[in-house]
């Protein structure tokens, strides 16, 4: 994909309200993927260790020219949980390709320790470091088989080699929990003092990992927890707590807000990363904010905020959309009036389980048809998965969310 030209045409087309202003990038009816060989492949089909409709796209990272894409072991028969392909790739629906390689992705040969289970979420840092979200379990969506704890693997994306694996022990995470979701804050642009927080979402609580330390700590309370009145999701009813996290720029006192919410949840809450560091300080619930609401069917999964003009960007899973708040334009509120659309479409968007922004200020979308995915009534002739583009720029023009991108304004939300 020549993203230089795709940019020109978003430019002269893409101004219009709605789903022009996305561009498909890639679309699959069914997922595929680059084996070793053929042999291997096809012993794969015969064994039914390759089931190609039990493959589904969950999370998505832009480094380069590179595309990260999440495929997790929701049921068996997944090929490999974490892969990528070439933005320059030019055919439509590309196969796969598992990153590091096909190895670390073979959970058939017994040997668990590197292997990556179930990739979920993915993080691209400003260092150059794509760190995954293992959940360690396969076949959730029937018999959840605990193969390994939960884990996060960190690469060196200019190396591809593994530099970090962090065990998440029983101590910190229930058997029943399942870490989801992440962000990377860079302190300073001094990478060896990274902090990552790393959402429970079925545990119900978020864990701080300091890189310098090399340890975890453990902060929850009820605003981590799913809401009754939104876990109904088109008749499938999700208890999924926290997910949705996103970080603000550095505040005067040099720490950031983090902005989370609950999937099952119109609500949003923030908390000062001062505060997440602090195992003292962290106990205080008094010192975590709810900051208004998103409306009904405001269920959102992932988010991610643009500093230039502090645009925090979400999905809209049961909107077939993406929303928009302004948090420079409306730092003091936000509720329905302040919250917008900035693109819905009903075929394209079906489902949107992941976005994620580049660092040249373009957000990116996987549309993966989770609930009829979930529920075995995917037509396997139409296209189910896609990933969407658009800078950031085309996308608010003509929303309320449109503001100065030249204002440096730090949001109030102070906790």
């Amino acid at each position: 994909m020549h993203l230089q030209f795709i940019l020109v045409i978003l430019l002269l087309f893409g101004h219009t309200q709605g789903k022009g202003k996305l561009y498909e990038v890639f679309s699959w009816k069914q997922l595929d993927f680059q084996f070793p060989n053929n042999t291997i492949r096809n012993s794969l089909l015969h064994s039914k260790k390759y089931i190609p409709e039990n493959n589904n796209m969950l999370g998505l990272e832009v480094w380069k020219d590179k595309l990260f894409i999440t495929v997790p072991r929701w049921y068996t028969g997944v090929a490999s949980t974490l892969n990528y392909v070439s933005l320059h790739n030019t055919n439509k629906s590309p196969q796969l390709s598992p990153y590091p390689d096909y190895e670390s992705n073979d959970i058939h040969n017994g040997n668990f320790d590197n292997r990556i289970i179930s990739a979920t979420r993915i993080f691209v840092d400003s260092c150059d470091r794509l760190w995954v979200v293992d959940s360690g379990r396969e076949n959730i969506f029937i018999s959840p088989k605990y193969i390994t704890t939960n884990k996060i693997f960190v690469f060196n994306l200019n190396s591809n080699k593994l530099i970090r694996k962090i065990t998440i022990g029983q101590n910190l995470i229930s058997e029943s929990g399942m870490i989801f979701e992440l962000v990377v804050d860079v302190a300073n642009t001094d990478c060896s003092k990274s902090f990552a927080y790393l959402a429970d979402t079925t545990g119900y609580g978020l864990l701080v990992y300091s890189w310098e330390e090399n340890i975890l700590t453990k902060v929850s309370n009820s605003y981590m927890y799913f809401e009754p009145q939104s876990s109904v999701f088109n008749n499938i009813q999700f208890n999924d707590g926290i997910m949705g996290l996103a970080l603000s720029p550095v505040r005067p006192d040099g720490f950031r807000s983090l902005y989370f919410h609950s999937l099952a949840s119109y609500n949003e809450y923030n908390v000062s990363t001062e505060v997440l560091r602090n195992p003292i300080l962290s106990g205080d619930f008094t010192r975590f904010r709810l900051m208004g609401s998103r409306g009904e069917k405001g269920q959102s999964t992932t988010q991610r905020l643009d500093e230039k003009t502090g645009v925090l960007f979400y999905t809209q899973v049961m909107k077939n959309g993406i929303g928009c708040w302004n948090s420079k334009m409306y730092p003091d509120e936000y509720s329905t009036a302040t919250n917008g659309l900035v693109v819905v479409d009903r075929t394209r968007i079906t489902f949107p389980s992941a976005l994620t922004l580049d660092r040249n200020r373009n957000i990116w979308v996987v549309s993966n048809n989770l609930l009829s995915f979930a529920a075995s009534t995917l037509n396997r002739n139409e296209y189910n998965y896609r990933i969407l583009y658009a800078p950031v720029d085309i996308l608010i023009e003509g929303t309320i969310c449109k503001g100065q991108s030249e204002a440096n304004d730090i949001p109030s939300w102070k906790t």
